[in-house]
């Protein structure tokens, strides 16, 4: 996930892990991890950082990437973080 806000661009690596809470339920919930952050212009595009991530990490070769945007100041992990996990959690839980 790329969350930015002006030229910043936050870089987190997610998961959706299955989470069993007893009595046959199962729950999913987005997981994630600050990789780094890189400062976006017109030489560095979203493109080049999803190549540069793709060259850090062999192991994720062409993972899923979602960028979220905002102009607005806003609390970025109280608040910016939060809608973006449940925009992503959106997306594939109503994917599968």
């Amino acid at each position: 996930m790329l969350l930015r806000t002006g030229n910043d661009a936050r870089v987190y690596s997610y998961a959706m892990p299955l989470l069993h809470a007893g009595n046959n339920d199962h729950y999913r919930s987005v997981r994630t991890r600050y990789e780094t952050t890189y400062s976006v212009g017109i030489t560095c595009t979203y493109e080049h950082i999803k190549a540069d991530l793709r060259s850090q990490h062999s192991e994720k070769p062409n993972a899923a990437t979602f960028v979220f945007e905002i102009d607005m100041p806003i609390p970025h992990i109280e608040t910016f973080m939060p809608l973006a996990k449940q925009l992503v959690y959106d997306h594939i839980a109503g994917a599968a």
